[in-house]
């Protein structure tokens, strides 16, 4: 009898799991039919946003020729994937909820998937001589520059819902520095995808790509820093079978909660780590890049086209997926990566494993900028918004505040150490190109605390207006500053740091260079195949 008691609960149990099996197979069977319409309409987006850009850039082309075109100059190829992005997320709205809320924009998708082939190309195909020319200034403009804003911006957005709380809402003090930090991010993404349809100077272009590219680095690490100040919820639960006297046997859970502080608690630590992620994350790049430069140098596979492209790319994509593994900027890391990448380990590949990483690169750096714009416009109707009008002037303002208060003084300050001066022309396109995108939208969407509804509104807000404003008044602008590459006098915008190339040249020629370089004598910072991406920049 005691035998037949215990074994009853069992029995009962799998018969009871018999019975739902079916429903576990429906459900299985509808997530897969889910995700694979999921697919669906993602690849059908790309497509038509893919078209509509060749569109675009065929009008763009032929807009001298025929003054009805002309209108296609304001109208950057973002924008286009945005609005194709907000009419499918409304047409998804009305007739297929559930498809809305799968298609939607997911943050740990764009960190895993999206952004690091747009990192990669991005710095695979680095115009590296002006790029370290300018690099001391890119650092000043990404780390200080990105502190000012942050400081700015939290203060105005903190300050002014104390004073106007009735009228602008009051957001209280470590979350104004949070949405501070995520909304100081320049967007590469934004950036890159309106700069490399322009005949943009070369300087300029390293100096607002750099900035905007380890801008975003180190916002996404300042956001990350300041979320470890934010206290913990603790829930310590206690469950109790039985009890109040009733017959049958009752589950009473007690949860018990507290708050304790995180271990960050002092600011110096949080500047040390600061400093440790950003140094760790370009160490971690950097020893991937010369591993993978190392061994196709000993390995010559070369001779073997087909296995030198995948062992490339996978040491890359490490290179990111161990930095936020270990907490580190995964940004940071791929950046460093295809950098190092593109001036030692191109010289021991074949020519088609050149030309094949040129391709490859560039096409999925273009299908994930467009991918990222097209999703970010269906979130416009996906996602829980808090809109508070007040607060977004407010913000809008202070953003532009805090960019000014970024790009002019700083220039005035890195103007008295150099021979050629950052112009005022140079110094109004570096404050109207501080686009913000998905980077920001993605951070903001993250685990923000009580203000996120408020925090993800307030930040879609300013990418939708960053990017159809300051990316159409883009162009224009290059044009009205007489900025462009096809310009007389780009001379005068020639900037020039005076100790870090030529320091970084002769370490890589006396240390570097004899390891990781090829056997024959390659010129530093010109990999044989930035003239090959020149020649497919003239062609788009």
């Amino acid at each position: 009898m005691t035998s037949f008691m215990n074994a009853a609960p069992i029995t009962v149990a799998v018969s009871f799991l018999h019975l739902l099996s079916p429903c576990v197979a429906n459900k299985e069977e509808l997530k897969e039919k889910s995700a694979s319409w999921r697919n669906i309409m993602l690849l059908a987006l790309l497509f038509i946003c893919l078209i509509l850009t060749y569109f675009i850039r065929v009008g763009q082309k032929n807009a001298g020729r025929n003054s009805c075109l002309g209108v296609l100059t304001f109208i950057p190829e973002s924008i286009v994937s945005l609005g194709i992005g907000c009419l499918t997320g409304l047409a998804l709205l009305l007739f297929d909820r559930p498809l809305l809320d799968l298609v939607a924009f997911d943050g740990s998708v764009f960190f895993v998937y999206l952004l690091p082939p747009i990192i990669f190309e991005s710095g695979y195909s680095l115009k590296k001589k002006a790029f370290f020319r300018n690099f001391v200034s890119i650092i000043v403009f990404a780390v200080v520059g990105t502190v000012i804003s942050t400081v700015i911006v939290a203060f105005f957005c903190y300050i002014a819902g104390l004073l106007f709380s009735p009228y602008v809402y009051p957001l209280p003090l470590l979350d104004s520095f949070i949405f501070g930090a995520l909304i100081s991010a320049v967007d590469p993404v934004a950036t890159l995808a309106i700069f490399n349809s322009l005949p943009i100077d070369e300087d300029l272009y390293s100096l607002v790509f750099g900035e905007s590219v380890l801008n975003d680095a180190v916002a996404v690490v300042l956001f990350r820093t300041l979320q470890s100040l934010r206290p913990v919820r603790e829930e310590t639960v206690n469950i109790v079978v039985g009890g109040n006297g009733s017959d049958v046997g009752t589950l009473e859970i007690e949860a018990q909660s507290s708050y304790h502080a995180s271990e960050s608690q002092s600011v110096g630590l949080a500047i040390a780590n600061f400093f440790l992620i950003s140094f760790g994350s370009i160490a971690i790049g950097c020893i991937l890049a010369l591993f993978s430069s190392l061994l196709l140098k000993m390995v010559k596979l070369k001779d073997h086209p087909s296995l030198e492209l995948p062992v490339v790319l996978i040491l890359s994509y490490f290179a990111y997926l161990i930095a936020e593994g270990l907490g580190l900027s995964g940004i940071m890391a791929i950046l460093a990566n295809g950098i190092i990448t593109s001036h030692y380990t191109t010289a021991h590949l074949s020519r088609v494993g050149r030309l094949s990483i040129d391709n490859l690169t560039h096409s999925l750096a273009v299908a994930s900028e467009t991918t990222v714009f097209a999703i970010l416009g269906v979130s416009l109707f996906s996602t829980a918004h808090h809109v508070e009008v007040g607060f977004l002037v407010v913000a809008t303002a202070s953003i532009l505040a805090g960019r000014a208060a970024n790009v002019f003084p700083l220039s005035y300050c890195l103007n008295s150490r150099r021979k050629k001066k950052i112009t005022k022309p140079f110094r109004i396109m570096l404050w109207f190109s501080g686009l913000r995108g998905a980077i920001a939208f993605a951070l903001a969407i993250s685990d923000t605390g009580d203000e996120k509804a408020l925090l993800v509104t307030t930040t879609f807000s300013i990418v939708i207006g960053s990017v159809i404003i300051f990316g159409g008044g883009t162009r224009p602008l290059v044009s009205y500053l007489n900025l462009s590459t096809a310009s007389p006098g780009n001379d005068d915008f020639e900037l020039e740091e005076q100790s870090a190339p030529g320091s970084f040249e002769r370490f890589d020629e006396a240390f570097l260079a004899p390891i990781f370089g090829p056997e024959s004598d390659v010129q530093p910072f010109e990999p044989l195949h930035e003239k090959a991406s020149d020649a497919d920049e003239e062609d788009l």
